[in-house]
């Protein structure tokens, strides 16, 4: 909301139109576009509200000569008005203060698209997850410093191979890795993971210390760059890291994997199981 007040000027520059022939009186003012203006409020055609102050000026029309039909009603409207209030009008520098309210809407064309933003801080991997999973469901007899046998691949995903009926499971991408496997041994055991041939790895080494018992163990192993060394006999890779379930028993020269014949079942059963997949490479 705003105030203004009326401004005088000199009678000889009075105009009940402007240079745009919008009409001007004490009652409102009316634009080209027939946009209702007065003291109370400002109305456009399509009704809205105009909040902006405008300056009003207040002079003695007698001061021309001639007028048309549409001024001589003006000048009626403004004789018709009391002494008093006309003076207050042509005495100078009048205190007017009114409020008025502009809503304005205006639509214009569509400008062009601006420029994109920058990238969020969202990264893809495109890489696949290295994952390994073997069993057999078959009775093993295991001597010491032997490997357990795999017969079958449930998944082999990414740079890992097994070839099934083999006891070698290769992974060729340094990192960490899950490590789970299970035994189901007949006598009391010792079994650990080796690397390389050479290196029994720390904390992967579980056993029992009775017959008839499901050996189970869960850990996590690093993959280093110089563990991809040992040559996998393969066109690709040629060479890879090589793990290997051994047997370390020392107190008994064989052990037995039971399988489903051993505990008088029907259905295969697993008598060893090794998984493992990539943690972070």
């Amino acid at each position: 909301m705003s105030d203004c007040s009326a401004v005088y000027i000199d009678p000889k520059h009075f105009q009940t139109r402007d240079m745009c022939n919008n009409h001007v009186n004490h009652y409102g003012v009316m634009d080209m576009c027939h946009n209702h203006v007065n003291h109370y409020g400002v109305m456009d055609m399509c009704h809205n509200h105009y909040d902006m102050p405008r300056p009003i000026i207040f002079t003695d029309p007698s001061n021309f000569a001639s007028y048309d039909e549409e001024e001589e009603e003006e000048m009626k409207a403004f004789n018709n008005l009391s002494q008093s209030y006309k003076n207050s009008l042509l005495e100078g520098p009048n205190s007017f203060n009114f409020n008025y309210e502009i809503e304005m809407e205006y639509i214009g064309p569509t400008g062009p698209t601006g420029p994109p933003g920058p990238t969020g801080n969202i990264e893809f991997s495109t890489k696949k997850t290295d994952v390994l999973s073997v069993y057999t469901t078959r009775q093993q007899e295991i001597a010491t410093n032997n490997h357990v046998v795999f017969d079958f691949n449930s998944v082999v995903q990414g740079n890992c191979y097994h070839e099934p009926g083999k006891s070698e499971l290769w992974v060729w991408t340094p990192g960490c890795y899950c490590v789970y496997y299970s035994l189901y041994t007949a006598e009391p055991c010792q079994f650990s993971l080796s690397k390389n041939d050479s290196l029994v790895i720390p904390g992967s080494t579980i056993g029992s210390v009775i017959g008839s018992s499901q050996n189970t163990h869960m850990f996590v192993i690093q993959v280093m760059d110089d563990d991809i060394s040992v040559e996998t006999g393969l066109e690709t890779p040629k060479v890879a890291c090589k793990l290997q379930l051994i047997n370390n028993t020392t107190s008994t020269t064989n052990i037995t994997l039971i399988d489903a014949t051993g505990s008088n079942n029907i259905l295969p059963q697993v008598s060893a199981s090794f998984n493992m997949y990539l943690l972070q490479g």
